[in-house]
This record gives structure tokens, C-alpha cells and sequence, in this order.
């Protein structure tokens, strides 16, 4: 994937940190391949659950089709 090897090359270059906003369309593709959040989770959270602890939800789970994550990864 393009953007796998453009984090390579940006790692090579001592960045540090990457922040995307994706819109809808290949959002739920990135966060799957790119980001490695858990299909059994995206899956849950689209057919209407939540992954929102219950105390949180009223605030931040709106829509069930907003869907984000945050990872760490290592390159090179």
C-alpha cells in the first residue's frame, strides 16, 4: 500500500509522528489495513454496538459510523 511505504520513508527521515484524517470513502479500509484495528471490531461497532465505555458514551459514540484509532507503529 502507498501510504505503508510512504510512512517507511518518512520514519527513514526521523518523522516522528503522523496524523490523518481520512473522509468516509477507504476510511474503514485504512483503519483495517493501515492501522490494524480488528474487522470483528469494526464489524461490532457498524452493526450498532459500541466499543464506548458506557460512563463516555452519551459524549463521543454519536454515530455508529464514526469510528477512529490510534496506534504505534515501527518502521525500518
Amino acid at each position: 500500500m502507498a501510504l505503508k511505504e510512504l510512512f517507511g520513508l518518512a520514519a527513514s527521515h526521523n518523522v516522528e509522528h503522523v496524523v490523518l484524517g481520512i473522509p468516509h470513502r477507504g476510511r474503514l479500509n485504512f483503519l483495517v489495513n493501515v492501522l490494524d484495528y480488528e474487522f470483528r471490531y469494526l464489524c461490532r461497532k457498524i452493526s450498532g454496538k459500541t466499543d464506548t465505555p458506557h460512563d463516555l458514551r452519551n459524549l463521543v459514540d454519536d454515530v455508529t459510523s464514526h469510528v477512529s484509532h490510534s496506534t504505534v507503529k515501527t518502521y525500518g
